[in-house]
């Protein structure tokens, strides 16, 4: 008490010295402020421990309000705790200000313990409250199981009762009226019964009285059934073997009709299969006697005859279908060259299949896209040609081998023709199908064949003619082409010597193979290649007809078998080219006009 009083002794003198002072007064002011502070100031450690006793006395203050049950009651208090949680933030530094604080959280965790203590008391009340209301539901429970189990209990021996009288009538019954006459029957049935009465006797619940009247109906069942037994044990065999032999009967006309619904008899003997399955119905449906059963078994055995028949010939029918439908496919096929190129490409067919003779040419590209492969796996080895070019004369089949290789390969085939850059713009043209070729070689990761289709229009002698655009443009793309490009030049001409000899040269197009007339043994390949899946005359012996087809090319062999299948179908007067039977005449008028059409172009 005397510490605050010197405090304020010396503040009211620096206050009384700051009004006198003049133009000092603020400097005074200020020097008595901070004396006053000074003064009156604590320790910054009793601070810190008022503060943290003031949080932690919130924090507790904050944990049991949360376990207040009042919604309402404890948000109250949450929002004190944090109006003081402020207010000690905000006075963090003013001793006197916090012991004032402090007062208040003692105040307030007093009001929560109180509350906390009120509800507990009234917990307390609550639970003593249910457990005497669940004690008396319990023997509320109790005394009406117990009347309950007094009723079933006399619900079960009544049921005993009417049970034991039922067994009771039955058995006066069979004494009675004699129903039974076999002593060991009579003795079974008693015994039965007393198996009942113990199901009775043992009864606890009124859920197995059906199944026990059940029972007594099942004795009863049964009691009539022996009544009857000498009856029918003279007819139960005759009824067993009818009733089997009838059985047997309608399970084979069941499979005659499943049999007889999965053929297609078209115009075969439909009706009367059918009608003769519907009389053997009816024969059976009315079968009463052995007598008829010879008869219906006959029957039976003659339709599945003529349904097995049926069958065989429908499968007969359909296997030619199939067989002449995959003649026609392979027909249309071997004759659509886009197709060929299709099942090439799918490994279906190898090049040999469309192809016949120039041996040479197919050996030269095979090792020249061995050379790529194997560089192109890394091999140290790079190809030093950047293609092939096939020359001969037109109609050899120099631009079909080219898309042969190509698709026996299953690479994809980019052609240039001389029709696709012979406009002014030809040289952009041309670069632009180069880089195509590349960019898909690239792409798809295989290696591409550049098809140029008569080279010699592209690339023919130099002249002062604005071809020469074309033909620089070229060879400089053929300069600029790498292995690792991968792509294959395969080119075709007529004129080789037309081609000017810079194209030719060592690094560019520097392999060639003549493509030429096939021989002997070349025709006889293709002409075979041609005819297959064609019917021929067992008479007809290609090797004589291929020795009088000297310079055929492959197209002229193509021709002679066009004409001979057009003669064939005409004479056998049918639509189909599978249904034509080529005979040793039709192949003569092939070769005689084919050789006359020949004969008059070189007029």
């Amino acid at each position: 008490m005397n510490y605050k009083k010197t405090v304020k002794s010396v503040m009211a003198s620096a206050c009384i010295l700051s009004l006198s002072a003049g133009p000092l007064a603020y400097s005074n002011q200020a020097h008595a402020s901070f004396l006053t502070g000074w003064l009156s100031s604590h320790s910054q450690e009793q601070i810190d421990t008022v503060k943290r006793e003031d949080l932690s006395l919130l924090d507790e203050c904050s944990e049991k309000a949360k376990k207040i049950n009042s919604v309402e009651q404890a948000k109250k208090f949450l929002d004190e705790v944090l109006k003081l949680n402020g207010k000690v933030e905000k006075n963090s530094s003013d001793y006197s200000e916090l012991e004032s604080i402090s007062k208040k959280v003692k105040e307030l965790l007093k009001q929560i313990n109180l509350e906390l203590d009120l509800q507990s008391i009234v917990d307390r009340q609550k639970l003593e409250e249910q457990k005497l209301a669940k004690d008396n539901l319990e023997k509320a429970q109790q005394l009406e199981q117990e009347r309950l189990e007094r009723e079933v209990k006399e619900k079960i021996n009544s049921a005993k009762s009417a049970l034991n009288e039922r067994i009771d009538s039955l058995l006066r019954d069979l004494k009675e009226k004699q129903k039974i006459e076999s002593t060991s029957e009579i003795d079974r049935i008693y015994i039965e019964s007393d198996k009942i009465r113990d199901k009775i006797d043992g009864m606890t619940t009124l859920d197995r009285t059906e199944s026990l009247k059940m029972l007594i109906n099942e004795l009863q069942d049964d009691i009539n059934k022996v009544s009857a037994a000498e009856a029918k044990a003279k007819r139960e065999a005759f009824e067993n073997l009818l009733k089997e032999t009838k059985n047997n009967f309608t399970a084979a006309i069941e499979n005659l009709s499943v049999e007889f619904n999965a053929v297609d008899l078209g115009d075969g003997p439909y009706d009367e299969i059918q009608n003769s399955i519907k009389e053997l119905k009816t024969m059976v449906s009315t079968f009463s006697d052995m007598n008829s059963s010879n008869k219906i078994e006959e029957n039976i055995n003659s339709i599945g005859l003529k349904i097995k028949k049926s069958i065989d010939d429908q499968k007969k029918s359909e296997e030619e279908k199939l067989e002449r439908a995959e003649r026609r496919a392979n027909i249309e096929n071997n004759r659509n060259f886009d197709k060929q190129l299709e099942l090439l490409s799918e490994g279906k067919i190898s090049i040999k299949d469309v192809i016949g003779g120039n041996q040479k040419a197919i050996d030269k590209v095979n090792s020249l896209f061995k050379a790529f492969e194997k560089y192109r796996e890394g091999g140290k080895i790079k190809p030093s040609s950047k293609g092939v070019l096939f020359y001969g004369q037109p109609g050899t089949g120099k631009t079909t081998l080219a898309k042969a290789f190509a698709a026996e390969k299953g690479v994809e085939c980019i052609m240039l023709t001389p029709s696709m850059v012979m406009e002014a713009d030809g040289a952009q043209k041309m670069l632009q199908i180069i880089e195509l070729a590349k960019k898909s070689a690239k792409i798809t990761g295989k290696l591409v064949v550049l098809l140029i289709d008569e080279i010699d229009a592209i690339g023919q002698k130099r002249s002062s003619s604005g071809s020469d655009k074309v033909l620089v443009s070229l060879m400089n793309s053929l300069d600029l082409l790498s292995p690792e490009d991968g792509v294959i030049v395969l080119a075709t001409t007529n004129r080789r010597e037309a081609i000017d000899a810079a194209l030719v040269r060592s690094g560019r197009l520097d392999q060639s193979v003549e493509v030429s007339y096939p021989n002997q043994e070349g025709i006889l390949e293709i002409l075979k290649i041609r005819l297959r899946y064609l019917q021929l005359d067992p008479s007809i012996k290609l090797e004589g007809f291929s020795s009088r087809m000297k310079k055929f090319n492959g197209a002229d062999i193509g021709k002679v078998v066009d004409l001979a299948l057009g003669n064939a179908m005409e004479r056998n007067k049918v639509t189909e080219l599978s249904d034509a039977v080529i005979l040793n005449s039709d192949l003569e008028y092939g070769i005689a006009t084919v050789t006359d059409e020949k004969s008059d172009s070189l007029i």
